[in-house]
């Protein structure tokens, strides 16, 4: 179980670091400020794209994986609710 976290923010890390050391390559790039500016803008804008992306297909995912759990608790409940019928009744029999 540790790994797995060391490999969520391993990776945040990475990502953090590439943002990072891509903001410092423009800013020292030699072109003209208008264009470094423009140049990060769209840079942000495109892992800003990416980010909203990324976050629309975990929010889906979350919802058909919570759909399912409450399916299978649906399917679970009416299933014991018939065992309990089913030896209510026989303690009412005997």
């Amino acid at each position: 179980m540790a790994r797995r976290f060391v490999n969520k923010y391993s990776a945040a890390g990475l990502a953090a670091g590439a943002f990072v050391g891509t903001g410092v390559a423009l800013l020292f790039a030699p072109q003209s400020g208008r264009r470094t500016r423009r140049d990060i803008r769209l840079f942000a804008e495109k892992v800003g794209n990416k980010a909203e992306d990324k976050l629309v297909e975990v929010v889906n995912s979350g919802k058909e994986w919570t759909g399912s759990k409450i399916t299978e608790v649906g399917r679970t409940l009416r299933a014991v609710g018939k065992c309990v019928v089913k030896e209510t009744g026989k303690n009412r029999a005997a």
